[in-house]
């Protein structure tokens, strides 16, 4: 499927206020399909609608329950494209893990790591 195939199928994309889902809701948008928007921040949403004839915005939360079965039945979308947890800014890998246990052991040793918690990514 090109880009271009989707210029007259409505696409629904959950998670399009900002990175992946905002890219794909855009692109899409740009070779003229309809798109419905699906984010819980108003704001954002009216920002990426804002100068865009075939973006129509939904504010709703997807861990709805409700709002899945909604949506569908109000826009009949050919098209749904989930974009969930989806970041461009990723956390910093985590450092060794061994190396962290023999630094806190190293610091303190009269208390060891009893009441430590170390936390990885």
């Amino acid at each position: 499927m090109t880009p271009t195939s989707f210029s007259e199928r409505t696409t629904i994309v959950v998670g399009a206020s900002r990175g992946l889902g905002r890219g794909i809701a855009t692109s899409l948008a740009e070779v003229g399909a309809p798109i419905v928007a699906v984010a819980r921040s108003r704001a954002v949403l009216a920002e990426l609608a804002h100068g865009a004839a075939n973006i129509h915005t939904e504010v709703a939360d997807a861990a709805d329950p409700t709002v899945a079965g909604a949506l569908l039945d109000r826009h009949a979308p050919s098209n749904l494209i989930l974009v969930a947890g989806a970041s461009p800014l990723m956390p910093p890998p985590a450092p060794d893990l061994g190396d962290v246990l023999g630094q806190l052991a190293h610091r303190r040793p009269d208390r060891g790591l009893r009441g430590r918690r170390v936390f990885a990514p």
